[in-house]
């Protein structure tokens, strides 16, 4: 029998999904300068997962690179989000780049933006499962 061994970014995961999700129901006026519905929403579901604002960054970058893999985006034409200094701003300019990066999946696939960000989570696992380091035990 075999036993997967625990992910250990199960939480990261969950997060990027649930943020995804959340972001597709933007309104134009939610992206807007001086709104705070990105914020909020990224405070969310950080509180959500109980992850710290750390682990985003790296969720959203696995994240786009699962969108990609989804949707055939090619990653030499696909603009990276601007850094800041400040991680805060950098994780909200990501969210707000991913919103963007959602639109864009699901415009290649010929989906709803929750329907390709479903296809990314299964992107995201493939890609996961191709990483070195995972592996699994034998329950004896």
């Amino acid at each position: 029998m075999e036993v997967a061994v625990a992910e250990p970014d199960a939480k990261v995961r969950e997060f990027a999904r649930l943020l995804a999700l959340e972001i597709t129901e933007f309104e134009p006026e939610d992206l807007a300068p001086g709104s705070l519905a990105m914020k909020l929403t990224l405070s969310v579901c950080l509180r959500r997962c109980e992850l710290d604002v750390a682990y985003s960054e790296i969720a959203l970058d696995r994240l786009r690179r699962s969108l990609m893999e989804a949707s055939g985006l090619s990653p030499a034409e696909e603009p990276l989000p601007l850094p800041f200094p400040d991680r805060t701003q950098r994780v909200v300019n990501a969210c707000h780049y991913t919103y963007g990066l959602i639109a864009r999946a699901a415009g290649r696939m010929g989906l709803s933006k929750v329907a390709a960000v479903e296809e990314g989570m299964r992107a995201w696992d493939r890609l996961a499962g191709a990483r070195p380091g995972r592996r699994q035990e034998r329950a004896r």
